[in-house]
């Protein structure tokens, strides 16, 4: 991806000659310790195991919804969880919105009214 929406042709060539990989790249391929052959070779095999990962992850479950919190914070705080409260009733009442399958909703949550008035 390019910076073309917002800077100029030159400033993006004057970046692009300070980038340090790509001047590692061309270090390398000066030295011939690297080729382009080796390049493609590594940027394909990349590509692949980035895709194969991401594969993995999709067909693993969701973690429940208390770790955004739980892997965080050690001592859940009553403000923190007002916050959550309305975070699950907000998907509750969207539940277009969010992916399938989110986890501990099923949980008890109080009706009270949220800051904004909803319930």
């Amino acid at each position: 991806m390019t910076p073309s929406g917002y800077r100029s042709k030159d400033e993006e060539e004057i970046w692009r000659a300070k980038d340090p990989l790509l001047r590692l790249q061309k270090w390398l391929l000066k030295k011939q310790w690297w080729s382009e052959e080796e390049e493609a070779t590594q940027q394909e095999n990349l590509r692949r195991e980035v895709l194969e990962t991401l594969k993995r992850a999709e067909k693993r479950s969701s973690p429940p919804l208390e770790s955004l919190i739980s892997d965080v914070y050690a001592d859940i705080t009553p403000a923190l969880q007002r916050q959550f409260d309305q975070l699950k009733r907000h998907i509750r009442r969207y539940p277009e919105a969010y992916p399938r399958g989110v986890k501990s909703l099923d949980l008890d949550v109080g009706t009270d009214t949220d800051p904004q008035g909803e319930a």
